[in-house]
């Protein structure tokens, strides 16, 4: 498995991402795509963009904490391949120009020799 679709594995008992080229999204929705790889001493960190949408502040909040407690900072996939550590970059929740509410956070996921 990928280091992404490990997170997405995880992420899918509460929501399943959807392909960022969507322009009319429907709500909940989640977009998770990898900015960048790089080598470390000790294996290999993926960096993340996990953006988050729900129609109301209070919805966003359940969503992203679900999402974060589905995840969390290690992750073990269905194969039995572990993600030993995701630091989460918390961002700021957004009101959007259609009324519904965002928040986008970074996820930077240590990993050994494996595809993003």
């Amino acid at each position: 498995m990928t280091v992404r679709e490990i997170i997405v594995e995880a992420m899918e008992p509460v929501i399943a991402p959807t392909d960022s080229t969507s322009i009319s999204p429907s709500m909940p929705v989640a977009y998770l795509y990898v900015t960048g790889t790089s080598a470390k001493k000790y294996g290999y960190e993926t960096t993340f963009q996990l953006a988050v949408g729900e129609t109301t502040q209070e919805k966003l909040e359940t969503l992203y904490d679900d999402i974060y407690a589905a995840v969390g900072e290690k992750v073990t996939a269905s194969d039995d391949t572990v993600l030993p550590l995701i630091v989460w970059d918390h961002g700021q929740r957004t009101l959007m120009l259609d009324n519904t509410w965002g928040q986008r956070s970074t996820l930077r996921v240590t990993h050994w020799d494996m595809e993003a």
